[in-house]
């Protein structure tokens, strides 16, 4: 974990707690949906379900992580923020970083996440 001032420890451990809880959602109901899968006659359906769920999850974590930090450009010292679909498609370099294009300085680089706040 960074000791950056600027990113709260909390948000560390909400990030945590959220991507813990995505794993256990994915695993449990791919258990419950998919488990008798070669027997069972609605299996495409549970499959689709299962899908569902994992994407929807995946969805919500994206939008939620898109809201709660920005980013700092280590050229010029910009914060900005970025879109829930550049959050989802852009590099991460755990814990704290991602690779973005700077809006202000137009350089890309490996971008310091921080809280909104």
């Amino acid at each position: 974990m960074s000791e950056d001032p600027g990113m709260a420890k909390k948000d560390h451990i909400q990030t945590i707690a959220y991507s813990a809880g995505m794993i256990v959602i994915i695993a449990v109901s791919g258990l419950l949906l998919i488990g008798d899968f070669i027997t069972d006659k609605f299996e495409v359906l549970r499959l689709i379900i299962w899908m569902i769920i994992v994407n929807g999850g995946l969805f919500l974590f994206v939008k939620w992580h898109a809201k709660i930090f920005a980013y700092v450009c280590p050229n010029c010292g910009n914060k900005f923020e970025i879109s829930p679909f550049m959050d989802f498609i852009s590099p991460q370099f755990p814990p704290d970083k991602k690779c973005l294009k700077c809006p202000d300085c137009r350089k890309r680089a490996w971008m310091r996440e921080v809280s909104k706040n």
